[in-house]
């Protein structure tokens, strides 16, 4: 038999799978089923970079390569191509289907051609409600609102052919009542200008606040003239250092002593009252100081009364168990003071009595007193 394309066959009926063809190849026949051929599907497809069969605007073809980028479309150029979608590529129309609407995004709906409409919240040209001004009638209104014909104020005046408002300050000054202040300090009086005094601010008890400066700062503050700190006490003459004003009712701690001297007068003291005095001040006695003129021992007692009961006696002692004492020394110093009663009132009376003496021929006591 002659050799055949398929497509030189003659037409059959619908073939089935189970229709054999005639194979004849050098000189050996056989046949196959039509079964036996594989069909072809997309599986047995392999594609490379080649463009040769891309699809064009003159043949079918293949899509081209994707960009992988989300942004590009495929277009309808001569050779398709992916590329960005523009502005200039849209064609709009007086369809209104995808126009913006109340339950979604879309497009502006077409203008009408009326400067008077502004589009409202239902997507409709409208007029807006209330009065329309012109450009000049809002800025006269400007002027109008500011200019309220009073001393102080300022005059505004509208130019059309400019157009701009000029202001001009009116002669007087300007009232506290048309100057509204906040918490701003940017025009706070400073070293290099003048300006608002700064926002006051409330001391605690018993302190006075100023406004002040102090040298190398730029700006006022408020600090305290007065505090609640204690003076010092009476000391060495100096001209100090701090800031801060003291009251004119403060009072300094006075140091001061009361002394006495017991002279045996070249011979050992004896035991028994030797000395009283009047302290016209009040005081608080805060140490007890003992010096000798060799070393010994003695025991010095102190009676307190008021001058009105004067004589003190025994009963008014104020050393209780820790009196003054030498104990085969020369001095002795007691800050402790253990049971005294240290308070003296002005007018009180002392009297110093020496209840045990040994060797000591002269010995000076000295209180020392913080004066009230």
């Amino acid at each position: 038999m002659a050799q055949k394309k398929i497509s030189q066959l003659p037409q059959a009926d619908t073939p089935s799978s189970t229709d054999k063809i005639l194979l004849v190849q050098s000189g050996v026949t056989d046949y196959m089923e039509r079964s036996d051929f594989m069909k072809n599907v997309d599986a047995d497809a392999t594609f490379t970079d080649i463009t040769t069969n891309n699809v064009s605007s003159t043949k079918h073809g293949y899509a081209p390569k994707s960009p992988a980028d989300a942004t590009q479309f495929l277009n309808g150029a001569a050779t398709p191509a992916f590329a960005a979608v523009k502005d200039s590529d849209l064609s709009t129309s007086d369809v209104t289907t995808n126009n913006a609407s109340t339950s979604k995004h879309g497009f502006l709906k077409k203008l009408d051609n009326n400067a008077a409409h502004f589009m409202d919240g239902t997507g409709a040209w409208s007029v807006p409600t209330g009065t329309v001004y012109t450009d000049e009638q809002a800025q006269d209104a400007v002027g109008t609102i500011l200019d309220n014909g009073t001393v102080g104020d300022v005059n505004f005046t509208y130019d059309d052919a400019t157009p701009k408002i000029s202001g001009v300050v009116k002669n007087g000054a300007i009232t506290e009542a048309k100057q509204t202040l906040a918490d701003n300090t940017t025009g706070n009086a400073s070293t290099s200008a003048h300006g608002y005094v700064i926002k006051a601010t409330a001391p605690s008890s018993g302190v006075r606040n100023v406004v002040c400066i102090d040298n190398g700062e730029t700006v006022y503050k408020n600090a305290a003239l007065v505090d609640s700190t204690a003076p010092a006490n009476i000391g060495t003459a100096a001209s100090g250092s701090q800031l801060v004003a003291a009251r004119r009712d403060h009072v300094h701690s006075m140091v001061d002593t009361i002394e006495i001297v017991i002279d045996g007068g070249g011979s050992a003291i004896t035991t028994g009252v030797k000395l009283d005095i009047e302290v016209p001040f009040a005081c608080t006695i805060t140490q007890a100081t003992l010096l000798a003129d060799q070393s010994g021992s003695i025991v010095i007692d102190i009676w307190k009364d008021t001058y009105a009961n004067y004589p003190p006696t025994v009963a008014d002692t104020i050393t209780a168990s820790a009196k003054p004492t030498l104990s085969s020394a020369a001095k002795s110093q007691d800050s402790t003071l253990t049971g005294w009663t240290t308070s003296i009132s002005a007018g009180d009376t002392l009297r110093f009595n020496v209840d045990s003496i040994t060797t000591c021929q002269r010995v000076t006591l000295s209180l020392k007193i913080a004066r009230a």
